[in-house]
């Protein structure tokens, strides 16, 4: 996380979603334009970084030529047209990337950023109603509150956190499996492997249906052994 102090004396923590081990491990086939493009953001990333503020612009507009319709390219051109005090021209390609990708919390967040720097406090109080708002819709934000409490031996407090993840997102293996293990951690073990069947079953990839098997397996033997 990241704490930023905003013009209005506020302090707002900037949270960035946890990345699942699901997306991890997942892969996907790009085409060599889209491979070019990311080449020339990362240089203009580096540039950026470096001070080179005219070279990192070059590359970030190269790459933009290339693909524009990836956002994060959009907001990568904002942050080097900010770092050049351009911030009209930060707004516009921060509402660009905004146009390709609704939900694009950094979008919101540094427009809100750049309105209270501005003074502009009516607009960055909208942005930051949009960003609460999008962090609660967020599966996934839910999830990180479960496995926080449960860290915190909060098992109540996990499960409906979880529960709440798997109402915004049905399909995604791990929620299930955790919440499973939450169930373990409430004594409930008859539900413990309704969810983590689920899991099994809901898993795409072979080692992460592998991991959820064998802990059904471990759950179901004591099942079956007191029947």
């Amino acid at each position: 996380s990241v704490v930023v102090t905003l013009a209005r004396n506020q302090q707002y923590m900037v949270d960035i979603d946890p990345v699942r081990r699901s997306a991890i491990a997942d892969s996907k086939t790009i085409g060599d334009g889209v491979a070019r493009s990311l080449h020339h953001n990362n240089l203009a990333m580096g540039y950026l970084f470096a001070g080179e503020t005219d070279t990192a612009y070059l590359n970030a507009v190269r790459a933009l030529e290339l693909s524009p319709e990836i956002d994060f390219l959009w907001l990568n051109l904002g942050a080097i047209y900010s770092r050049a005090g351009n911030e009209r021209a930060s707004e516009r390609a921060y509402h660009s990337a905004l146009a390709l990708n609704p939900g694009s919390r950094s979008a919101m967040n540094n427009l809100m950023v750049l309105h209270d720097r501005r003074g502009e406090f009516a607009q960055a109080e909208f942005w930051e109603a949009q960003i609460l708002s999008h962090r609660q819709r967020n599966p996934y934000y839910h999830a990180y509150l479960g496995e926080l409490a449960s860290e915190q031996g909060e098992y109540e407090q996990a499960r409906r956190h979880f529960q709440d993840a798997i109402k915004r997102k049905r399909d995604d293996a791990e929620l299930y499996y955790w919440l499973g293990k939450v169930y373990l951690d409430l004594q409930e073990p008859q539900l413990a492997i309704r969810y983590i069947q689920q899991a099994v079953e809901s898993a795409q990839l072979v080692s992460q249906r592998e991991e959820y098997q064998a802990l059904l397996d471990q759950l179901i033997k004591p099942a079956l052994a007191a029947m």
